[in-house]
């Protein structure tokens, strides 16, 4: 069989979840069907309304080509096996030349790891202190009597008649 040594940078691992969403989606389709359409969301070169559907610098496009080799590994065979690895090869090759000439785009204007770990770090960052205003003795000892006062109960002050 084929090597996918080119793809390593691009593969990511799939959870049964999604396994079990795939088998159910390749057998609905048909293999053949199912990777004709992935090689058509592989394209990089598509654009709808001013927006590139899939650069090879995002998770969808390693979702995409991930979710495309375990088709071919459990569904496919032989020639159409050879036929559809080779067309996936192409597929990646004219896309990363593409991005040569049209540099990939962050929409939003930062990645989003880096948007991420701002909202991380300023979560996380301590706060400074309040700067305490300075009482006078008089409001400490109005504050200690008051505090005295409200942790006595009643049954502690005695009446003299």
């Amino acid at each position: 069989m084929n090597d996918f040594d080119m793809f390593k940078d691009y593969v990511i691992d799939i959870d049964d979840y999604d396994k079990n969403f795939l088998d159910k989606d390749i057998v609905e389709k048909g293999a053949e069907k199912y990777l004709d359409k992935k090689l058509i969301y592989l394209d990089c070169s598509r654009v709808v309304d001013g927006l590139r559907m899939m650069q090879t610098i995002g998770y969808p496009y390693r979702k995409e080509i991930s979710e495309y080799i375990y088709c071919l590994h459990n569904y496919l065979e032989g020639q159409e096996y050879e036929w559809y690895y080779q067309a996936l090869c192409d597929i990646h090759a004219s896309n990363l030349a593409f991005e040569q000439e049209n540099p990939p785009v962050w929409y939003g204007g930062k990645k989003a790891k880096n948007s991420f770990e701002k909202k991380y770090n300023k979560k996380t960052k301590k706060e400074p202190k309040e700067k305490k205003a300075k009482i006078t003795k008089e409001a400490k000892i109005r504050n200690s009597l008051k505090l005295k006062l409200l942790g006595s109960s009643l049954t502690d002050f005695k009446l003299n008649k």
